[in-house]
């Protein structure tokens, strides 16, 4: 899996991103940061969204948030700590808030931010797997108003590393 170095926009804006530890050359290991959370702003008169975008490959989410529930949870996200310095705690707070609004996110292996996000849609009795774009996600739930459920086993098994501490994580 290819490295990227971390987009500095991001750092600025104060993400919080997680990762895991994955080989690298020589039997050693290296943590590689391998999505970053936050809450983005399009324009004043869209609705804030909850952003989660893969870093190695993945692909982008967006989840529409009341103003109320941007406001909160940027505010949680930040916290006091610096960017990039995400716990397995705040991960997993994050992805009990998407549980408990039947939203959770998978993010596929891609060559760039734009690739397709699988998502689950379950209808009475019928599931079906749709692949959809970036730019859809969001207005594919509003459309269909149906709860929106999306694997989320790529995020838990990439949780930032508790072994590694901040100023690590930002190397």
């Amino acid at each position: 899996m290819r490295v990227r170095s971390r987009p500095s926009r991001w750092e600025r804006d104060g993400w919080v991103t997680g990762g895991g530890v994955m080989p690298s050359g020589d039997r050693s290991t290296e943590w590689v940061p391998m999505y970053a959370i936050g809450v983005r702003r399009p324009r004043s008169t869209s609705p804030p969204m909850l952003v989660l975008v893969g870093l190695e490959g993945g692909g982008v989410l967006q989840i529409p948030l009341a103003a109320e529930q941007a406001h909160l949870l940027a505010h949680e996200l930040a916290g006091d700590a610096t960017p990039y310095s995400a716990t397995a705690e705040l991960v997993e707070q994050l992805l009990s808030w998407l549980d408990a609004r039947t939203q959770t996110i998978t993010l596929t292996e891609g060559e760039g931010f734009e690739d397709v996000v699988e998502i689950e849609v379950e209808r009475r009795s019928e599931r079906r797997a749709l692949p959809v774009g970036t730019a859809d996600a969001a207005l594919l739930s509003r459309r269909l108003r149906l709860p929106i459920r999306v694997a989320v086993d790529h995020l838990r098994s990439h949780r930032s590393d508790p072994s590694r501490s901040p100023s690590d994580a930002t190397t």
